[in-house]
């Protein structure tokens, strides 16, 4: 374990576990909620619609809870699927539409009326993704639409699920970001990353991973090789990791990359080919 550097992921995991750094990101609309059912299910819905540009991810789930009147769990639990389809009558973002979102939260508002998600939970994070994955289906009227929305990732097919894995961190830490529900249930150390092009992007200059595909195996690698700078909770790094993606100091591109006001750049592999570059290196 290099030293150095797991006191730099420390420090960076340090200044943004907290709640003025969440506001440009899904996980802020669950913590506009107070009771532990509706932080669940809203975790839920925000995780599986993280997916495209962060303005329109806030818009659109500002658009789904507003539908609910601010009150998830309830809605879920009352409503009929006729009167979902009607509520979002005309919905869709990217590739989602009125159908598929509909299916989706019936599917979700069943799961809610036979005890909520947290029921679906074992101790082992593959059964407990599995289990949601083929409940909420099985709840679905029409399953080929809530397939086709893509906002339930197949497990058993070996994708990155990164959306669920989103959710479950949320679930299962506990931190001034995650909300730690489900942590009798799943400990930190069973988590795995959620995987996105931030992420991979950045574990792939640090080294902590070789692999450059966006697949559960790559995942499961840099989750292990975070586990040497904490082995009882390597997802911890995530949010950090990602935000300095997001925030565009670690840029797709590395001519464009903040690397001046970066902590992690004495350890990029990518960073230090370019500070060879500009001092004349190469």
């Amino acid at each position: 374990m290099d030293v150095k550097l797991k006191a730099i992921l420390e420090k960076l995991y340090s200044e943004m576990n907290s709640l003025d750094k969440v506001k440009r990101d899904p996980v802020s609309f669950p913590h506009k909620f107070e009771k532990e059912e509706d932080i669940e299910i809203s975790s839920f819905v925000s995780a599986c619609f993280a997916f495209g540009k962060v303005d329109k991810i806030l818009e659109t789930l500002e658009k789904i809870f507003s539908t609910m009147d601010y009150s998830p769990h309830l809605y879920l639990k009352s409503s009929s699927y006729r009167d979902i389809k009607r509520d979002f009558s005309g919905f869709v973002y990217r590739f989602v539409d009125e159908e598929s979102v509909s299916d989706f939260l019936f599917g979700l508002s069943d799961i809610v009326r036979n005890g909520g998600l947290y029921n679906l939970v074992s101790d082992n994070i593959f059964d407990t993704a599995e289990n949601i994955y083929k409940e909420i289906f099985s709840y679905s009227k029409n399953p080929s639409a809530l397939k086709k929305s893509n906002l339930l990732c197949d497990i058993r097919k070996r994708s990155a699920c990164k959306r669920l894995n989103l959710f479950f961190r949320w679930m299962v830490r506990k931190d001034n970001v995650d909300f730690g529900l489900w942590q009798r249930k799943i400990k930190p150390d069973k988590l795995i990353i959620p995987l996105d092009t931030h992420i991979l992007r950045i574990a792939g200059r640090l080294g902590l991973t070789k692999n450059k595909n966006s697949s559960l195996k790559t995942a499961i690698d840099i989750t292990e090789s975070l586990k040497f700078f904490d082995e009882n909770d390597p997802v911890k790094y995530d949010f950090s990791l990602c935000h300095t993606g997001i925030q565009g100091i670690c840029n797709a591109d590395v001519e464009k990359a903040k690397c001046n006001v970066c902590y992690l750049k004495e350890f990029c592999i990518e960073g230090k080919i370019k500070a060879n570059k500009f001092n004349g290196g190469f």
